[in-house]
This record gives structure tokens, C-alpha cells and sequence, in this order.
């Protein structure tokens, strides 16, 4: 059924998400930043940057519009808040995207971009990114928050923790495990054990630092 929803987030990755709601047959109230950018102005109209007080009526339904391109603090940091100040989040996948119906799960207020795959058992905790292009094989468990950048690829088996960060094209390796708050480097091909709160980087994938756990709060 087609919904009227605002959009957090007022940038590139922003307009990616209109796209797909539109292509749903959704309508968008507008959009709520700090700024906005041209582009989106011309898509919608700019709310500002706090959300509007839903007074007695039930607020409308948000579409996380923020990307990340490390740490993925603010995305997660938003998200909660506009929990916590009672608003909920719709689940939007493209029509493009190959979702398989058999013991998967997307969880609330998940994205799925255009040209992704997502096999057979895997499961996506709440406000997970699939970002375009993205294949997901089969099994693989991906933790809230978490965003898969642009033409990743998970092998079966994977399982990634709460907040994770895995850069476009980079590859993770058949049952590999990618701890909490964990960055994975744009290319990175990942062939073992990923600690939480690490960047990795390169091919294959080596530790570069440790991550602040306050670049996630």
C-alpha cells in the first residue's frame, strides 16, 4: 500500500532512497537535515533539520536516507532517535533486487538497492543497508545497523555484527565473522576473522587500527 513518508537525510545517498521510493509507488512528504542539497530541493521539499512533531496524530513513516562511508555512527545515532521519539521506519526493496521468499528475514526498517541479491536463510537485523549491487549469499546473518556499501559481495555463511561498515567492492570470504562497530576497506578482500571495532584494509584484508567506540555513539 502506498504511503506518504519523509526521508532523513538530505545528500547523495538520499536521493538513491527517493529513487526507490518512488519506483514503489510511495510519496514523499519531504525531506528532514541540516541542509539539502539542489538535487534533492528539486525532488521535495526540505522539512529542516529536526523531525516535525507528530502533535495527535499518529507521525508518518521515515525512510533512513543516510549513508556511511566508515564508521556508521550517525545513521545508527538517528535511527534511534527517531525511535525513541516514537517513529517508525518502512522496509523498502527494489523491485530490481532478488530477495529469496525461503527462510530469510529483512528486518524493520531495512534498504535494499536496485541490482542486489539476497540468498536463501539470510537474515537482516533491523536498519541494514544493501546498498546497489550488493550480492548476499546464502546464510550469511547481518547485524542492525550495518551497511553494505555498493557492489560488496558476502560468500554463504558470513555473519556480520551490529554497525559494520563494509566498503564497496570489497569481498568477504565463505563464513567469516565481522565483529561489532568492524570498518572493512572499499576493495578489501576479506579472508579471515574480522575483530570488532577494527579497520581493515587491502588484499588480502590486514588491521590498520583500532576504532573508537565513540565514532559509533
Amino acid at each position: 500500500m502506498a504511503e506518504n513518508v519523509i526521508i532523513l537525510g538530505g545528500g547523495g545517498h538520499a536521493l538513491s532512497v527517493a529513487d526507490v521510493v518512488f519506483r514503489l509507488g510511495h510519496r514523499i512528504d519531504g525531506c528532514v537535515a541540516p541542509e539539502a542539497s539542489s538535487s534533492i530541493q528539486a525532488l521535495m521539499p526540505w522539512l529542516g533539520k529536526d523531525l516535525p512533531p507528530s502533535g495527535d496524530q499518529a507521525p508518518p513513516p521515515l525512510v533512513n536516507g543516510i549513508g556511511s562511508a566508515g564508521p556508521i555512527g550517525v545513521r545508527r545515532r538517528l535511527y534511534l532517535a527517531a525511535i525513541n521519539a516514537g517513529y517508525h521506519f518502512v522496509t523498502l526493496v527494489d523491485p530490481s533486487a532478488h530477495v529469496s521468499e525461503l527462510q530469510t528475514r529483512i528486518g524493520n526498517g531495512c534498504l535494499v538497492l536496485p541490482g542486489s541479491t539476497i540468498n536463501i536463510g539470510t537474515q537482516l537485523g533491523d536498519n541494514v543497508l544493501i546498498n546497489t549491487g550488493v550480492i548476499v549469499d546464502h546464510g550469511c546473518h547481518i547485524g542492525t545497523h550495518s551497511h553494505i556499501a555498493s557492489g560488496a559481495t558476502l560468500c554463504g555463511d558470513c555473519r556480520v555484527g551490529e554497525s559494520v561498515h563494509i566498503g564497496a567492492g570489497a569481498t568477504v570470504l565463505q563464513g567469516i565473522e565481522i565483529g561489532f562497530g568492524a570498518v572493512i576497506a572499499a576493495g578489501a578482500v576479506v579472508t579471515k576473522n574480522v575483530e570488532p571495532l577494527t579497520l581493515v584494509t587491502g588484499v588480502p584484508a590486514r588491521k590498520q587500527r583500532n576504532i573508537d567506540e565513540q565514532e559509533l555513539a
